[in-house]
């Protein structure tokens, strides 16, 4: 089972960003769930232990990385507004 299940687009965008905040990549891939994918755009789809090598490695390469949510808007996707510090 995934964590998004049953959640408002804002409230996974906020669980996700939360979770980087913590470098939590298990509640990252809890997020994700069994079948879920990011696209990288060098890497394409990736999934399952190579996603979770993904947020590793993020985190080895930028560990003071953080991000804050200005402010969550309707549109689409519920799609927050980001910007990384």
């Amino acid at each position: 089972m995934n964590a998004a299940a049953g959640r408002s687009a804002a409230e996974v965008a906020r669980a996700y960003f939360d979770a980087q905040n913590r470098h939590d990549i298990d509640g990252l891939m809890t997020l994700f769930g069994e079948d879920g994918a990011c696209t990288d755009p060098d890497m394409g789809p990736i999934s399952g232990e190579e996603l979770r090598q993904f947020f590793a490695g993020s985190f080895e390469a930028f560990p003071d990385i953080s991000f804050e949510v200005d402010e969550f808007f309707e549109g689409r996707a519920g799609a927050p507004r980001r910007s990384g510090v």
